[in-house]
């Protein structure tokens, strides 16, 4: 007869545990979520509407400088990614208020960095520029917290 002793059965520990990795792809597909609404504000104004949509070229100049696609991209991801890197700090400082705190911050952000006044730039240019914040803000602000419970 021979010996079927077998050996106890070990799991990888090198990976993430499950529930950490749901939170990364949730949040990761909630950022990419914020990317793809500024890009169809953007092609629904510029191509397809015709928009002149223009920023200053630096704060507070009044030359201007069309805004590219490439822009809107950058600006939407680079906004999705800080708003995840503080949102997983104040989580981690707080524990339980962490999402709270965040997306009243977020929302204060929001609130500031909207056009309110652009002297010399049209209002349809200003109202696309509005309308890019609020479709990244309108994704991010309730789904970035949320994104860890989900599923």
């Amino acid at each position: 007869m021979t010996d079927q002793r077998q050996e106890p059965i070990t799991h990888d520990e090198s990976g993430p545990p499950p529930q950490r990795g749901r939170r990364i792809r949730n949040r990761a597909l909630v950022v990419l979520a914020g990317v793809v609404a500024a890009i169809l504000v953007w092609v629904v104004a510029v191509p397809i509407l015709g928009a002149d949509v223009s920023v200053p070229k630096q704060y507070g100049s009044d030359e201007k400088i069309d805004l590219a696609l490439g822009a809107v991209i950058f600006a939407s991801l680079f906004a999705g990614l800080a708003g995840w890197a503080s949102l997983a700090v104040l989580e981690k400082i707080t524990k339980r208020r962490g999402g709270l705190i965040w997306a009243v911050v977020a929302t204060i952000v929001f609130l500031v960095t909207l056009p309110w006044q652009m002297p010399g730039f049209s209002t349809a240019n200003q109202l696309t520029l509005a309308l890019l914040h609020i479709a990244v803000a309108a994704v991010l602000i309730p789904a970035l917290p949320r994104a860890a419970r989900l599923g």
